[in-house]
């Protein structure tokens, strides 16, 4: 009996120190995130590392080819920046942009263009994914999304997206270009101090520009 009880104390002490060490480089370590191949990306803080698949998630073509020159063959363009990170209650909340390839064949049609995918993360101390959401804000051969926010354009990248006094705002169209569509304009917004909330997101239709 006695021996069950030392044993249930040495698991209970390694299970707090092991809690107690993932805590403490929560605090000391920002969370670097590597782009890995087929949408995927690891996050690495410290010793705990993750791999999260966000392949569904992001707007784009992960795996281009140009048509004009068969013999390069398949590329993957998968990409992630880090926008935000914040530690709270025992959680990080992490904010993600994609940067993915619009259309599949380079030199096709949007071959040249890019889409934009804003991830917020709610992960656990093993950064582990507890929830999650995600909104493409540009988008060419997938969809007529533009950014059409006064400080971004649609030429800008995915590092380009910075926060002004811990916020993000910035708004998009859609279907600018597709008469037959309806026409709609999307604020999207994140503010540091409420990370939990995440990315809040409002759709107003209007009418389409001249």
């Amino acid at each position: 009996m006695r021996n069950v009880i030392a044993a249930l104390a040495i698991l209970f002490c390694s299970t707090f120190v092991v809690s107690t060490d993932i805590l403490a480089q929560s605090k000391k370590a920002n969370i670097k995130v590597t782009p890995l191949k087929k949408g995927k990306v690891q996050l690495a803080r410290g010793t705990v590392k993750s791999i999260l698949d966000l392949s569904k998630d992001i707007s784009g073509c992960i795996v281009v080819y140009d048509r004009g020159d068969p013999k390069a063959g398949k590329m993957d363009t998968t990409d992630f920046d880090k926008v935000d990170e914040v530690v709270k209650g025992g959680k990080t909340y992490l904010l993600l942009v994609s940067e993915i390839n619009s259309g599949c064949n380079v030199s096709g049609e949007c071959g040249a263009a890019t889409d934009l995918t804003l991830v917020w993360l709610k992960l656990n101390s093993r950064l582990q994914i507890e929830s999650k959401k995600a909104v493409t804000i540009q988008s060419c051969f997938w969809g007529d999304i533009n950014i059409i926010d006064d400080e971004t354009s649609p030429e800008d990248t995915g590092s380009d997206l910075k926060l002004s006094k811990g916020k993000l705002s910035l708004q998009f169209e859609t279907n600018r270009f597709k008469a037959d569509l309806e026409y709609s304009v999307t604020t999207v917004k994140y503010d540091r101090t409420q990370a939990e909330k995440g990315l809040i997101v409002s759709t107003e239709k209007r009418s389409r520009p001249e």
